[in-house]
């Protein structure tokens, strides 16, 4: 039997445009705004009296309204200020999220300058509290790495322009930039600090201090890059952290390292590993590096490559648990996971760009933004199907965040009618009718 081909054709359409008032394109919002008031999320941040700068409470927008609509509009794909002022120019929107009036641009901006470091640390410690509330609702199959908790810190560099943004200073590529440092529990960040670039880690001491008790319930491993393998880091990390395991690369100061592995005996190396043109062999040793009041466990990596006289060496330094330094090794290689994670923070929301120019404000938004991220985290492991895990963040927004909805008013009620393809209507059918169960017909029992 001849098997048929399959070609490219030109499609020939006559094409039709309406206008609709009543039809949005970002209907999946109901997911995250169910999410968020099965936490409560909305009254917490109207409990804030800090997020509130009028002078006349009963007059404007309200903090939640303002803080819904940044968050949601994110969640929705929305990349600035603008784009969020573009969004809540949505009736239908508005409608699903249960707001009257959207913000426009400069009524955001106005309202993230106007935030104080008391009302910045009322965010941080909102999203320190939805984390832990997201991770006690998340199967710990998905939470967990071979039963053990993923704890990850790390810092990279918001470039931007323009000498007027508070808080910028030149880095070591002379350019511009703002330091954004997080620390993840598993995919969620836990806690956050965007501030002026200087020692990359300047805010792990004081963010492992006071986040142990999330951690605490759980067997954990940390994980960090060199930029935090100074030796007050490596103190704080061993004595403040209570990790069950860490590991840490160190590639800055190996001088001596380097001669410590050259005088090992053959007996403290592994047998080598492929591939066979590069002869990789493990090995433990105990250092004390700069001023460090105690030794340190350090996993040794050795290639011998056969154009080269001497061998390279590569380093972790850390608590193994009992491990063998390649296994040792190949456990710290996780860490790559743990940085796309990140990296998929800063691109499906777009944080590669602060909207504001003072540095309270991109604070704000950045805390906000990290709110957004961790209720797109906890809907994906707390309500999508096993076999919906693997999606990422990007195409949660815009497979089931961005879906056409319309909105239609009977006699007493309103109608919202989702259109998705077909692999994704029957979960989204299940969880939008089990988080918004039909009222039956008469009044209700309270009267209300």
């Amino acid at each position: 039997m001849r098997m048929k081909t399959f070609k490219k054709q030109t499609c020939r359409y006559r094409f039709k445009f309406k206008g609709n008032e009543k039809i949005t394109a970002r209907g999946g919002v109901v997911l995250i705004d169910a999410l968020a008031r099965e936490y409560s999320l909305p009254k917490k941040i109207a409990q804030m009296a800090a997020l509130d700068p009028r002078k006349r409470k009963g007059a404007g927008f309200a903090p939640e309204a303002l803080a819904t609509q940044i968050i949601y509009g994110l969640c929705c794909g929305a990349t600035s200020l603008k784009d969020i002022e573009r969004i809540g120019r949505d009736r239908v929107w508005l409608g699903l999220v249960g707001l009257r009036q959207g913000a426009d641009e400069s009524t955001l901006g106005e309202w993230l300058r106007a935030q104080t470091a008391e009302s910045l640390a009322a965010l941080q410690q909102l999203n320190k509290d939805f984390v832990r509330w997201a991770m006690s609702k998340t199967k710990p199959g998905r939470l967990l790495s071979g039963g053990v908790l993923d704890v990850f810190f790390d810092d990279t560099e918001i470039e931007v322009h323009g000498c007027k943004i508070e808080g910028a200073r030149w880095n070591y590529d002379n350019r511009l930039a703002l330091s954004f440092q997080t620390l993840w529990t598993g995919p969620f960040v836990l806690d956050s600090q965007l501030g002026s670039p200087g020692d990359v880690s300047d805010m792990l001491v004081e963010m492992i201090q006071e986040n142990g008790e999330a951690w605490a319930a759980h067997k954990s491993h940390f994980y960090a890059d060199s930029a935090s393998s100074a030796v007050e880091y490596l103190k704080s990390i061993e004595d403040d952290g209570q990790f069950t395991t860490w590991s840490v690369s160190y590639n800055k100061w190996t001088s001596k390292l380097d001669r410590m592995a050259s005088e090992l005996p053959a007996t403290a190396w592994t047998d080598a590993q492929a591939p066979a043109e590069y002869p990789t062999q493990f090995a433990y040793l105990k250092h004390r590096p700069g001023e460090a009041d105690r030794d340190y466990v350090f996993a040794v990596r050795k290639q011998q490559r056969p154009d080269e006289l001497l061998p390279r060496f590569g380093y972790v330094v850390g608590r193994s648990g009992g491990t063998d330094p390649e296994l040792f090794m190949q456990k710290h290689q996780l860490k790559g996971a743990c940085e796309l994670g990140f990296k998929g923070l800063l691109s499906t929301l777009d944080l590669h760009h602060p909207p504001c120019l003072k540095l309270e404000a991109n604070q704000a938004f950045y805390a906000l933004a990290v709110l957004a991220h961790n209720l797109l985290q906890a809907l994906k492991l707390i309500e999508l199907d096993d076999s919906q895990q693997a999606m990422s963040l990007h195409s949660i927004v815009y497979n089931l965040i961005c879906v056409p909805a319309a909105l239609s008013t009977h006699a007493n009620y309103r109608t919202a009618t989702f259109c998705l393809a077909g692999d994704l209507l029957a979960w989204f059918r299940k969880h939008v009718m089990a988080r918004f169960p039909r009222r039956r017909p008469g009044r209700p029992r309270d009267g209300t």
